[in-house]
């Protein structure tokens, strides 16, 4: 095994970094110290029996170092750093056999407390995502789907109500086509003028009818030929009536189409909010698409963070969160404890960070919160919110 491979180091990172410290104190055989923190771990009431082939193989690879380290260490007794003294100042040699119980002793102690720490799991009441940022729910950038001039725009920091007009074209021309077409559609009297003509050509043909019936037998003052043309004069006049009433519907569409070419020349806003960005003035020209003005409503923040995959197990979308700020973000008098409850937990893993990416949307009546805090949210946990415990994840809606 050589050290820094790949299968030394991951064999090595299991051992705390504070025990990799002391044993490097007393000595330094890496290759002792990863098999060492390789044993398996201790099962709750196990003891060393059993094992002695591991300690012998240990025993084996302590030795192995201290021979390929004594050329070392005797050139330093012979500069004069001979090993210790004992407490009446007589020189005492150093011993290789110590060091290796030392270094044996110090791999029991650490697979014991590897054993104790692996039979007794840590258990946590609450998951704190720290590092979160706060930003606005609702933010809006509103462009025009044509080309034009600007004639009016707002200012930042204006207030706007849902309903408000935020960007207005010129429109002079689509006003003057609308109230043509308005005009058009208001005007009916070529209805009035084909319905006088049918009723005309009705009573026309009933005349007619009438005549030959007070004929008696003898000569009918209107031939069938005759009733026959006043009949179908009658129909004509009839469906002449229909043509103008429908003439008259597609001159009150004419008019509705006019009326939305109008409102494409504004945009109208459909949220309470604040400008806080303004891309282009009025008198500027704009082309469709383009970014005009930014919006931003101040009502509801999301707050965003990431947890470790482990943690992203035992949260579920629905549970309870609460807000911590950092003293020097927010004051803590005018902003009270802000509770709300954990959004989203995504389904998917970060690829460079390998952790999962959850947020929480908390109300901001007062706007006391800004964009951009550094905040903390704190999630408790209960038996309910365990791992494999569906009873109180909210569903999803259809």
């Amino acid at each position: 095994m050589k050290h820094g491979s790949g299968e030394n180091q991951t064999s090595r990172s299991r051992l705390p970094h504070s025990e990799l410290t002391r044993v490097s104190s007393v000595f330094n055989p890496w290759r002792t110290i990863a098999f060492l923190n390789s044993f398996p771990l201790l099962k709750p009431g196990e003891n060393f029996r059993g094992r002695e082939h591991l300690w012998a193989r240990a025993d084996a690879i302590v030795d192995q170092e201290i021979n390929s380290a004594e050329p070392g260490i005797r050139e330093r007794e012979s500069m004069g750093q001979r090993g210790r003294r004992d407490r009446t100042g007589r020189q005492k040699p150093a011993s290789f056999r110590d060091l290796r119980n030392r270094t044996i002793a110090l791999g029991m102690l650490v697979g014991t407390l590897s054993g104790v720490a692996a039979s007794e799991p840590v258990t946590t009441t609450e998951i704190v995502v720290g590092e979160c940022k706060t930003t606005y729910q609702r933010r809006v950038t509103f462009s025009i789907d044509r080309t034009g001039l600007l004639a009016a725009v707002p200012e930042e920091g204006q207030s706007i109500r849902s309903g408000d007009v935020i960007i207005q074209l010129q429109d002079a021309v689509p006003r003057a086509n609308l109230a043509l077409a308005a005009a058009r559609a208001s005007d009916r009297s070529p209805i009035l003028v084909e319905q006088v003509a049918a009723e005309t050509a009705r009573l026309d043909y009933e005349s007619a009818l009438e005549a030959n019936r007070l004929s008696g037998g003898g000569v009918l003052a209107y031939p069938p030929l005759h009733l026959a043309r006043l009949r179908l004069a009658q129909e004509a006049a009839q469906l002449k009536v229909k043509v103008a009433e429908r003439e008259h519907r597609l001159q009150e569409l004419a008019r509705d189409q006019a009326q939305a070419e109008l409102e494409g020349y504004r945009v109208v806003s459909g949220l309470n909010g604040t400008v806080v960005q303004v891309f282009k003035q009025a008198g500027e020209v704009v082309q469709a698409g383009e970014a005009i003005v930014e919006l931003v409503n101040r009502d509801f923040m999301r707050v965003e963070g990431f947890v470790s995959l482990p943690e992203s197990a035992r949260l579920a979308r629905g549970m309870p969160v609460t807000l911590q700020f950092e003293p020097q973000e927010v004051d803590a008098r005018a902003v009270p404890a802000i509770t709300a409850q954990l959004g989203f937990v995504d389904v998917s893993v970060q690829s460079l960070s390998g952790r999962v990416r959850v947020w929480a949307d908390v109300p901001n009546p007062d706007h006391h919160l800004r964009e951009g805090l550094a905040v903390r949210l704190v999630i408790p946990l209960s038996s309910m919110n365990s791992p494999g415990s569906l009873s109180n994840v909210p569903r999803e809606r259809n």
